[in-house]
């Protein structure tokens, strides 16, 4: 047992985690509100109001919160399975058996790199599915762009100590990062070293590796489980020649959805259950056979209790003047629908122009209640939104809204386009470096 997997395992726990290993007080009386004003005046999420709303939620005493952040307590009868998984795979890994342009920030999470390719690698082949080496690099990179934007931040501030403490041989900065990253990264104690700085950023580098494997893992086993159905969609199953992950927010352990693309065919991977597309559909299905209005369409798809596999929508333009007329007036239906169903999020992205038809592709938010609170008076403004927008057509997002975020994005269904963004954003620069897969 290695100090370092004790001190990584110990360190990286959390309050709550350490509260219930140490049951008995360990800090004296007369020592804890001491040590929680000492506690309060480091840089961490709590505030006296905050440490008192968690204390009483959690139902902990000032004495149990102390034995939480109390660094002397350490027990070692039971290491955490992250941790030993994180030391493990640093102690398998080693650089020369790989192809990596070194000295770049990926050597920083190289180890996890590899590690999740293998085990990728090994997911693929297990499910049979033909997939493109650019594919299988897809999914790797996806996982690159999630732990970067973990390290990044540390990296910055290990790369300012590094300077004001050591200092460079060269005033070129290229060469002062590639400098830096040799020595902080050229071999697994290095490497071992830096991370045992940052447990809790070690855990979370944890988290995400087995959220994201979790998350390929499930993809496919759909895919394998639904091939001959999602070849009646996309025409022919042949190989997977490309997938973007990651398209849109994630929720449930990192789960997002992902495009597949089966050379020119794409299909839309939801992993969860999307009831309410499919009963969506079925309705436009039930008013086209009630009357002699224009025929409505919404995009096919697989439906299962905790997956979903919908048609890729592609935009294309209306041919004809008639095409256009006939485009707006169904528009009009889908707008009577979204007051009817009180939907809302509406807006550019998931609202397709398919020729004639205007097609929605996420209608996840429908039936949504309204939250108002009655403990105190709504201002005029909250009035005003609640009158002319929430209980009116607008809600939906299908149509022009006055108040326009961000100072001027529009971002509707109708009107919504790509737009310059009125204020700057901070975006990473010289990101350079890439890992070749085995």
């Amino acid at each position: 047992m290695s100090d370092f997997l004790i001190g990584l395992s110990q360190e990286g726990k959390t309050i709550d985690e350490k509260i219930n290993d140490f049951t008995a007080n360990t800090v004296e009386k007369n020592n804890f509100e001491e040590q929680i004003t000492d506690y309060l005046s480091t840089k961490n999420l709590f505030n006296k109001e905050v440490l008192h709303d968690y204390l009483k939620s959690n139902k902990y005493t000032q004495q149990q919160f102390c034995n939480g952040i109390d660094p002397n307590n350490i027990n070692t009868s039971e290491l955490a399975g992250w941790a030993i998984k994180f030391e493990n795979i640093i102690n398998k890994y080693c650089q020369s058996e790989h192809d990596i342009q070194t000295q770049t920030i990926l050597q920083s999470i190289h180890p996890f790199v590899m590690y999740v390719s293998e085990k990728v690698s090994s997911i693929v082949t297990d499910s049979g599915i033909s997939i493109d080496q650019n594919a299988l690099e897809n999914i790797t990179q996806k996982y690159i762009h999630e732990i970067l934007n973990l390290v990044e931040k540390v990296l910055i501030v290990e790369l300012h100590t590094y300077k004001e403490q050591t200092g460079f041989n060269t005033r070129d900065s290229r060469t002062q990062f590639i400098e830096f990253i040799d020595a902080e990264f050229s071999t697994p104690n290095k490497i071992k070293k830096f991370y045992r700085r940052y447990p809790a950023l070690s855990r979370l580098i944890m988290t995400r590796t087995d959220f994201h494997l979790s998350a390929v893992q499930k993809l496919f086993t759909a895919l394998k489980k639904e091939k001959n159905n999602i070849n009646k969609i996309v025409d022919t199953v042949s190989t997977v020649t490309k997938i973007n992950l990651g398209v849109g927010d994630g929720h449930v352990g990192g789960q997002s959805v992902a495009i597949i693309y089966f050379g020119e065919k794409k299909l839309i991977y939801k992993p969860r259950d999307d009831y309410i597309a499919e009963q969506f559909g079925l309705f436009l299905n039930w008013i086209n056979e009630q009357n002699e209005f224009l025929s409505m369409v919404s995009p096919n798809g697989i439906y299962r209790d905790n997956y979903a596999f919908i048609e890729f929508v592609e935009a294309k333009s209306c041919k004809t003047k008639k095409d256009i007329s006939n485009f707006y007036e169904r528009y009009g239906y889908l707008i009577a629908l979204g007051y009817l169903l009180s939907m809302n999020d509406l807006h550019l992205e998931n609202v397709i122009a398919y020729g004639e038809f205007p097609v929605l592709v996420d209608v996840e938010t429908m039936m949504v209640p309204e939250i108002q609170e009655s403990s105190k008076t709504p201002s005029i403004i909250e009035q005003f939104n609640q009158k002319y927008v929430k209980e009116t057509i607008l809600s939906s997002i299908l149509l022009p809204n006055i108040a326009k975020l961000a100072g001027g994005v529009e971002l509707s269904g109708l009107s919504g386009d790509e737009q310059i963004i009125p204020e700057k954003q901070l975006i990473p620069v010289n990101v350079k470096g890439h890992v070749k897969m085995s």
